[in-house]
């Protein structure tokens, strides 16, 4: 059926629904809006009953279909250009779809202008920097970095100088300052306080570490510097010079530590450069000997040269208070660690067999030990005036005359003798003395032990001391070989006997006791006395309570508890030295403590730090403004 619009054509369906679609439509495929079926349009009137053949059909639709994709595949590249391009992210810069609201990369939404709280995502650092930059925060940060820039140069260049040069302090305050002005961007008061703050800050920490350097410098004297070693050597002269005046009490020392410190700086500004450097070396090898010294090498090569060095000094006749002696440790310490530690075994093997044998053909040696004997011998039975007899001879102070007298007197009876008479009579003289060291040790255990049966107090020092007469009496006419039986059998006691013998037990527990209660109540006492003293009459209740304490314990417990107050003395005791050792550190913190502080309060430094102090406020404050 005809059209009016000639661009229009009339087709129906075979549902007989009438459908008005473009000329341009027909020969493809459309869809009826009322029964939804689809079919070629024709042109012409469509009759409900007419249907297209299915072979027609078939080809029709696969040449519609066939149309349609090619049209497809040329609009596609139309539609692609005239899409609009994609957004980035205003956060992290992740590139956006077109229309998206939110961000995949780190959950910012377009509609809020906020990131999701939910949104677990990595921000690119610079991104974070990005969204800091003109804040608060950000130039704390960067005033903080310039005054640490500005710290770390500070104490490089002292390290390097060895000089703490003051004015770098300035610079430190304006990096703070210019720190602050970069990263906040706003010129505030409380940006250049900040600024100020952290400036100082960082002034504190430069300070203390050129403080611990001097300090490392001084104990170690690990510097090249000149000035530093001065400082060093004046440093160790001023100990020595303590140490000669027999000045040892730490309080002492403080006290006299300022005159000592100038009489050293005088004899340290006489010395040349060279003899500086020569003595400050000099003290760092005995700092270094000294941490070796206790190594298992060190203490091998401490006894070989000991043995060296006696061996010559008995040689050369030397009182054992002749400072000769020191210089000839000094020269067999240094052959001796030219000696690889390879053929040290070797010589220790060498030693032994010589100390159990070998020495007794030695005759050099045999002489001249014997000659110093005779010498101790004899300085035993007429000490020289102002000595502590009870001291050994060795430790005496003896006038050079007088041991030069007793010297040339023992020489000339041991030359008098043959060799052989000389090694029964060094031999002799050895066993007695061993056979001394024996009766001292048998007259103090007997004597303790009667002294804790009896009750005795350490502070009844009388009564202690009769009762070490009456062994030494009686231990005094005993023969070598009692002596070595007597020996033999306090061996075995101390080693097993001592926890089967009851007696010893039930006594030495009430004396452990009577102590513990005494050590107990001095603690109570700490602050009024600290060496409290209990007096005879306070002591013996102490040991009447602790009698009645251990006749209540059975006698098979009473190793156990023996050993239990055996820890305990040992803990309090490990408690004790604790204590002290941190008191003395805690001195050593308030003297250097007090030491920063004068440091710091130096006019020149209170100079320098103020102009850090302003200038990290002007510039935090102010910007780079005329203002």
């Amino acid at each position: 059926m005809p059209t009016s619009d000639p661009d229009q054509v009339k087709i129906r369906c075979e549902c007989g629904a009438g459908l008005r679609l473009p000329a341009k439509a027909l020969g493809r495929k459309v869809k009826c809006p009322k029964c939804q079926r689809a079919f070629v349009a024709t042109s012409g009137e469509h009759p409900a009953s007419a249907a297209a053949p299915a072979d027609d059909l078939s080809s029709m639709m696969q040449e519609l279909a066939a149309a349609e994709k090619k049209s497809a595949a040329v609009a596609q590249p139309d539609r692609a250009s005239s899409a609009p391009a994609p957004t980035a992210c205003p956060l992290c810069g992740k590139p956006l779809e077109a229309g998206a609201v939110l961000c995949t990369g780190c959950g910012y939404d377009a509609r809020t202008g906020r990131r999701l709280s939910s949104a677990k995502v990595s921000v690119p650092v610079a991104a974070r920097f990005a969204k800091l930059a003109g804040t608060f925060l950000f130039g704390c940060v960067l005033s903080a970095i310039g005054a640490g820039i500005g710290a770390i140069l500070w104490v490089v260049i002292a390290a390097v100088t060895m000089c703490e040069i003051g004015w770098i302090a300035w610079g430190l305050g304006a990096l703070a300052g210019t720190g602050m002005a970069l990263g906040y961007r706003r010129y505030t008061p409380r940006a250049g306080a900040v600024a100020a703050i952290i400036a100082a800050l960082a002034i504190l920490a430069s300070k203390a570490a050129v403080f611990v350097l001097v300090l490392y410098i001084v104990a170690t004297g690990d510097t090249d510097n000149v000035g530093m070693q001065r400082l060093l050597v004046t440093d160790r002269l001023a100990n020595e010079h303590l140490d000669q005046r027999g000045v040892h009490d730490e309080k002492a020392r403080q006290d006299q530590w300022e005159d000592a410190w100038k009489s050293a700086e005088k004899k340290v500004a006489k010395m040349s450069d060279q003899e500086v450097r020569s003595r400050a070396e000099s003290y760092r090898e005995a700092v270094t000997k000294d941490a070796e010294r206790f190594t298992d090498t060190g203490l091998l090569r401490s006894r070989l040269v000991a043995h060296e060095a006696e061996l010559e000094a008995e040689r050369e006749g030397l009182a054992w208070n002749n400072p000769k002696r020191a210089r000839l440790y000094e020269r067999h310490e240094r052959k001796m660690d030219e000696v690889p530690e390879s053929e040290l075994k070797s010589r220790e093997a060498a030693l032994d067999a010589w100390e159990k044998e070998g020495r007794w053909a030695d005759e050099t040696y045999v002489r001249h030990h014997l000659i110093f004997a005779y010498v101790e011998e004899s300085l035993r039975e007429e000490p020289p005036t102002g000595v502590d007899a009870e001291l050994d001879p060795e430790e005496w102070e003896v006038p050079g005359d007088v041991w030069k007298q007793r010297y040339d007197e023992a020489v000339a009876d041991v030359d008098a003798m043959a060799p052989a008479p000389r090694v029964e009579e060094l031999k002799k003289i050895e066993l007695t003395a061993e056979d001394e060291r024996m009766r001292v040790r048998l007259t103090w255990h007997f004597a303790e032990r009667a002294a804790e049966r009896a009750g005795l107090a350490f502070s009844e020092v009388e009564a202690r001391e009769a009762l070490q007469e009456e062994q030494q009496k009686k231990f005094a006419s005993y023969s070598h070989e009692q002596l070595v039986s007597e020996a033999a059998a306090l061996d075995a006691w101390e080693k097993d006997g001592q926890w089967t013998d009851a007696e010893y037990l039930r006594d030495h527990l009430i004396f452990s006791l009577a102590d513990e209660a005494v050590r107990a109540r001095r603690k109570e006492r700490k602050g009024d006395d600290e060496v409290w003293t209990p007096s005879a009459e306070e002591w013996k209740e102490f040991l009447a309570k602790a009698t009645a304490q251990v006749e209540q314990i059975p006698p098979q417990q009473h190793v156990q508890r023996l050993r239990d107050l055996e820890a305990a003395k040992q803990k309090a005791m490990q408690d004790f030295f604790a204590e002290r050792e941190s008191e003395e550190s805690a001195e050593l913190a308030s003297t250097l403590v007090a030491a920063f502080g004068q440091s710091l309060l130096a006019p020149l430094n209170l100079l320098f730090a103020f102009l850090a102090l302003t200038s990290a406020y002007r510039i935090g404050s102010h910007g780079f403004s005329k203002e």
